[in-house]
């Protein structure tokens, strides 16, 4: 009973559900049915040594992709495909002529020839770096690149140095055109009739799960605000460290998001919602997501205690009584609210889905239950606002008449009431944007858009953009080419540029000869790039094994034993830096080992019945696909790890049905086995071991470098960032703002954002391979930079609540002079923000040392200190969304001053500080 209990509750315990499940059995499948086809005499018979090379492509194609990114990568793979077989078609013919022109000089039943060889190999070398290259700067390319590495591999390494003329060579190329298409073809057919995934239903499930990370996001601020008033410092600690834990899922999920939406308003579907109505959706859960940015932010300085501590003046002490009054007020409004905004949430979820949670379907016809929460959210919402904060000049005034006991009890109470005030501002914006999309909702479903159930195809305009983003640079994948994206869309200046200044070697060209000259020197600039860089350790690594084949007295040797499979791992597995190819390395080992040990099982345990054979590889390779299906960091894992028992068990079944006639056609000795898979391994091993060699030499590309380039564009970006909240902050009047300009500004502030959250994804998983990078004198700061990549995120989030916030701004706001003078007061710490962002950017990019005397200011004149929200012109506090606008901006630009005070200290321990003492 135990052991069962046990075994039912595995599959969860390893992190599977039933789609997982399925999703595992679906990988399987394309080169299943590929080993299980060549099983008939007409299929093998038709592509003879090449059947088993049909279901490693039948695997690599990766079917279990949703649609809109399958059909992405399947016409990229068909594209390189046939790209590389016209190319190497070429190479064949030019090595072909070099035969012709060299017979003479020897024997002409000699199959080998060094000219023709010698030609291949320059093929070899040209192919594999610029495909490298093309692979580094355009992660879309990683398979398709692969798989045109294979075609190169297998026509001008392990067969083109043979052919004497171009009937045969043409015959071969045809066949191997065949077998990477059959296999694309058997994929693609799997992917699209077999349990179809499309991407709109990865965009719902993650917006689903995005409604449940702000329930629990809610529930968990509901608990911060009823044990905010209590002396407990481990329950209250307890609270916040779960409130950022679930915060911190949801900015997850919300990154996730927004990537999925890339894809899933591509996609095609039959349901109520086109993909604008996806990105309208997005767009109100991000007006949601923002303001809760900024109540995390608000109670991440919570303290045990909130109410001021007791003073001399014992319990009849006013500032406590009003104060105690007003946050118990305040505490029940707001728990109120957050129900009331769980309870719309779900009301939202509801609407969309079209059906209610047990699966009765609702009438989208009607909107009463809307009516009920948005007149709800917004009785509660005037109420929060209608809550008085006591009267802080009155109070400060009876502090200044009392003891020096109650003036420290002012000041604690004015902490808590900035708390306050920013809670309530968050709140109420956040409640306010879910009103939104009730609304939103509300309007479509009574609209004819969404009374029934359509076909939804994407729109010329998004099939255009999805093949411009096909082969364009992805924004923040590479240091080198990030592109800038400035207000007007362009987005043509590279980050180094905006660091590094112009050439001061060219002026900006102005002829129509000096801009031909521009792009010709675009050829040197990418010959030194990271991309180039890459693009060459490739080269070399696979040329050290691939020099085998094009030399007379080893290259029997390389044919004989399939070395080629080889210089494939060495391609699969090429990384950028050292600390990945380490972990990876050891891994990808192990991979090895386990499928090397699984071919013999699902070899022998069946004694090679091919029946037998084909079930025990299915299985082995849905269990392989566990790593890609449950962790997906792990994908090539899972590839290694499931192509090796089809390299030998689908090469020795092969040899199994075509006998003799495979033998001498490929000259590949016959071996049993248990031989046949250890020599396999061996090639897997070699080319592993090659690839982990010439990504350390002649030097190694640390996560540290790559860290400390993703830092340098994070802190640029921040501050661009910041730039754009100060130019739209500093407008005298927002009433003459043109809507246009501030429609470009918001669209850019959040362009901007978006690459920042990027980069820091990108330092966070470089970190975690930190540890695993090859550190040769010094110790690597790592703890320095774990620190800097916390406070980036920190700083980040504090520019999100200020740029939030200044977007809230009514245009009433800016006729009150209070505004202009406070705004006045904004600008130089703002300015200085931006400057010392700038400079720390440089800084850390380039590696050179801060200047000294660094013209960041201190905390001692940051704007909290010179602006409150209470400075009316009336004198008498009242409170106003506006007032608690600007109060929040001044309070998130002194908690950013802090912020940055400690990040440069962080830089000035990374990269120095100059030093001009004679000492």
């Amino acid at each position: 009973m135990c052991i069962s209990a046990l075994l039912g509750k595995l599959p969860s315990r390893m992190g599977l559900d039933l789609h997982k499940i399925l999703t595992m059995i679906k990988s399987a499948l394309p080169a299943t049915i590929c080993i299980a086809a060549f099983q008939s005499e007409t299929w093998a018979s038709h592509f003879n040594v090449l059947n088993y090379l049909v279901a490693i492509e039948a695997l690599l194609a990766f079917c279990i992709l949703p649609r809109a990114k399958f059909l992405q990568t399947l016409f990229l793979n068909v594209l390189m495909t046939c790209t590389a077989v016209a190319v190497n078609l070429l190479a064949l013919w030019t090595a072909i002529k070099a035969r012709e022109h060299t017979t003479n000089d020897q024997a002409p039943e000699e199959t080998y020839n060094s000219s023709a060889s010698a030609v291949c190999a320059v093929w070899f070398m040209v192919q594999i770096y610029f495909t490298n290259a093309l692979r580094s700067s355009r992660p879309q390319f990683q398979f398709p690149c692969i798989n045109y590495c294979i075609v190169t591999i297998i026509s001008i390494a392990q067969a083109g140095p043979s052919f004497a003329t171009m009937g045969e060579a043409r015959a071969f190329m045809y066949l191997l055109l065949q077998a990477f298409l059959v296999g694309y073809g058997i994929a693609a057919g799997v992917s699209l009739f077999i349990m179809p995934q499309s991407n709109r239903e990865m965009a719902f499930s993650s917006m689903e799960k995005y409604f449940r990370e702000f329930g629990r996001v809610l529930s968990a601020y509901q608990n911060v605000i009823k044990q905010s008033d209590r002396q407990s410092s481990t329950e209250v600690a307890q609270s916040l460290n779960t409130l950022r834990e679930n915060f911190a899922a949801l900015k997850t999920v919300h990154v996730r998001l927004g990537t999925d939406l890339e894809f899933a308003v591509r996609d095609m579907g039959f349901d109520r919602l086109t993909g604008q109505d996806l990105v309208d959706c997005y767009q109100h859960l991000r007006s949601i997501y923002l303001p809760l940015l900024g109540l995390l932010e608000v109670f991440g300085d919570l303290c045990p205690g909130i109410s001021p501590q007791a003073c001399s003046c014992g319990p009849d002490c006013a500032l406590s009584i009003n104060f105690k009054q007003s946050w118990a007020d305040f505490s029940q409004i707001s728990e109120n609210l957050i129900c009331s905004m769980a309870d719309a949430l779900d009301a939202v979820l509801v609407q969309l889905q079209g059906h209610k949670p047990g699966g009765t379907t609702i009438d989208l016809e009607k909107g009463g239950e809307f009516q009920f929460h948005i007149a709800q959210l917004a009785r509660f919402r005037h109420s929060l606002v209608s809550v008085d904060v006591f009267n802080i000049q009155k109070c400060h005034g009876q502090a200044q008449e009392s003891s020096d006991c109650c003036a420290t009890c002012y000041r604690n109470v004015e902490k808590a009431r900035t708390i306050q005030h920013r809670a309530q501002f968050m709140l109420w914006h956040s409640s306010n944007a879910i009103s939104s999309f009730l609304a939103f909702v509300q309007d479509k479903n009574n609209s004819q858009e969404w009374q029934k159930k359509r076909i939804i195809f994407p729109s010329w305009p998004e099939l255009t953009q999805w093949i411009r983003v096909m082969f364009a640079v992805p924004e923040s994948s590479n240091i080198d080419q990030i592109l800038d994206s400035s207000i007007d869309g362009v987005g043509r200046a590279a980050l180094t540029t905006a660091l590094r200044g112009q050439d001061p070697q060219h002026l900006p060209p102005n002829t129509l000869w000096q801009k031909f000259g521009e792009r010709v020197r675009m050829i040197p600039a990418f010959l030194r790039s990271s991309h180039s860089l890459f693009g060459f350790r490739a080269t070399c690594a696979s040329m050290s094994i691939g020099i085998i084949a094009y030399l007379r007295s080893s290259r029997n040797f390389f044919v004989e034993q399939r070395c080629l499979w080889a210089i494939v791992m060495t391609a699969i597995a090429m990384n950028n830096t050292t600390g990945q190819t380490t972990y990876n390395f050891f891994l990808r080992v192990l991979a090895s080992l386990a499928g090397t040990v699984g071919s013999y099982v699902m070899w022998y345990i069946v004694d090679g019945h091919p029946a037998g054979v084909i079930v025990f590889m299915f299985i082995y390779m849905a269990g392989s696909f566990y790593f890609c299906v449950v962790k997906p960091k792990y994908t090539l894992l899972a590839i290694v790890s499931a192509v090796t028992p089809i390299i030998s068990v689908g090469y020795a079944m092969n040899v199994q049905k075509l006998s003799t006639q495979t033998l001498s056609q490929t000259n590949t000795p016959k071996f049993p086995i248990y031989q046949d898979a250890a020599y396999r391994l061996v090639n897997v091993l070699v080319g592993l071991a090659v690839a982990y060699f010439w990504s350390i030499f002649p030097f190694p590309v640390t996560e540290g470098a790559i860290m400390r380039q993703h830092m340098g564009a994070c802190t640029y970006l921040l501050a661009r960032y910041n730039a754009i909240i100060t130019e739209s902050l500093l407008l005298e009047k927002r009433a003459l703002v043109p809507q246009l300009l501030a429609q470009k500004l918001q669209q850019a502030r959040l362009d901007v954002l978006q690459q920042v959250n990027r980069h820091i994804v990108k330092l966070k998983a470089s970190s975690a391979f930190s540890k695993w990078q090859i550190t040769i004198g010094g110790e690597f700061p790592v703890k320095a930079y774990r620190e800097a990549i916390l406070l980036l995120d920190r700083i980040s989030a504090e520019l999100s609540v200020v740029g939030y916030t200044a977007s809230t701004l009514s245009i009433e706001a800016s006729e009150q002079s209070c505004y202009l003078s406070s705004l006045d007061r904004l600008r130089a710490p703002s300015q200085r923000v931006t400057l010392a962002l700038c400079l720390l950017s440089a800084s850390i990019t380039n590696g050179v040392p801060l200047p000294p005397y660094f013209p960041l200011g201190s905390t001692e004149d940051h704007p909290e200190r010179v602006f409150n929200a209470a400075d009316n012109e009336d004198g008498v506090h009242k409170i106003n969304v506006d007032l608690q606008a600007l109060s929040i901006i001044s309070t998130s630009m002194g908690r950013l001053l802090e912020d940055m005070l400690l990040y440069t200290q962080t830089i000035r321990t990374i990269c120095g500080e100059l030093n001009f003492s004679l000492l």
